[in-house]
């Protein structure tokens, strides 16, 4: 397998308490919620608090406040630069409280893919980025505008593969309202990983294999079974 030793979880998204400190346990970097979609002042710190204990990387996930963050309102520039000053400063306070830094920043649902729908925004972010955040990691879609924008400005990027999410040919994500968007299962997670691990593709919808590069793995904390499937890739990976 290309050496992907990092499984990342998006949290802080209206899951229990509970359910943030299970999922804790199996991964190795959280993307917190930050007030756009979802995000409250309890929930970052909880998160960040259980980060800390767990010795879990944490990084901001800022999204749109529409439809959870998956509504079709697109920002402008200036908008988008706002939203991500205002929502990366709520989370901030709260790890320096637990000692940690801002290990990343992973865009949220419309957000994430908007930038690799418009060339302007992705180059808004990823100029953004390195004004005020050049040490934080920008997880990006592996193969899409954004990852390779963000090299092209000599930003650190780190390829994202997607573990519960089912794949176009093109190598993007099939949206959640399709079937079949979603792995429901540990058995098609590990034919995933072992499919990646002897050939380095992931497997489309299709049955067509797109060779990807991937730096981290990503599990959705909203996903049905996320911890099993956590605790599966984690045994796998052996982090």
């Amino acid at each position: 397998m290309p050496d992907i030793t990092d499984i990342n979880c998006d949290l802080g998204e209206h899951e229990t308490g509970a359910q943030t400190s299970a999922l804790m346990r199996w991964i190795s970097s959280a993307s917190i919620a930050c007030g756009g979609h979802a995000g409250t002042p309890s929930s970052m710190r909880h998160c960040a608090e259980e980060a800390a204990r767990c010795h879990v990387h944490v990084g901001a996930h800022p999204g749109l406040a529409d439809a959870f963050g998956r509504g079709r309102s697109i920002p402008n520039v200036a908008e988008f630069t706002t939203l991500l000053e205002k929502q990366i400063a709520n989370l901030l306070p709260i790890l320096d409280a637990v000692g940690l830094p801002l290990h990343h920043v992973k865009l949220h649902g419309s957000l994430y893919h908007a930038t690799d729908r418009s060339e302007e925004l992705a180059s808004a972010y990823v100029e953004w980025m390195l004004r005020n955040h050049p040490r934080a990691i920008i997880y990006a879609r592996s193969g899409g505008p954004t990852s390779r924008r963000a090299e092209q400005h000599g930003a650190t990027v780190w390829h994202e593969l997607f573990l519960d999410r089912n794949y176009h040919d093109d190598g993007s994500l099939i949206p959640r309202e399709m079937n079949e968007a979603l792995l429901t299962d540990t058995s098609q997670l590990k034919e995933r990983l072992e499919r990646y691990r002897e050939e380095g593709v992931i497997t489309a919808r299709s049955g067509n294999h797109l060779p990807l590069r991937g730096d981290t793995f990503c599990i959705h904390g909203d996903t049905p079974r996320a911890e099993a499937f956590a605790r599966c890739a984690n045994g796998f990976l052996m982090l």
